[in-house]
């Protein structure tokens, strides 16, 4: 089986309240609820939404709780699976 993750650049950013998280693949990104999608979407960037994570490898479990307009325009939903997710985004 695949690992969802391949194929993305992740980045962890420790210090803060919550470590600042994102997973960079070729149609897109994930994050964390620190990121703010609509920036990205002005961006011309398909971006995807998980909170409460601590890890990208926890973005895999999590439901997608925002999508912005370009995210959506590859399949990804609220409620989404995280695998399911990224594997729209790699």
């Amino acid at each position: 089986m695949t690992n969802p993750l391949d194929g993305f650049e992740c980045s962890k950013i420790d210090g803060l309240a919550r470590p600042l998280l994102v997973a960079k693949g070729s149609k897109g990104f994930a994050a964390c609820a620190y990121v703010n999608p609509d920036i990205a979407q002005k961006l011309d960037e398909a971006c995807v939404i998980f909170s409460g994570v601590s890890t990208c490898e926890d973005f895999v479990d999590s439901d997608v709780k925002v999508v912005n307009d370009k995210a959506a325009a590859l399949g990804v939903t609220v409620g989404m699976r995280g695998g399911d997710a990224l594997a729209l985004l790699r």
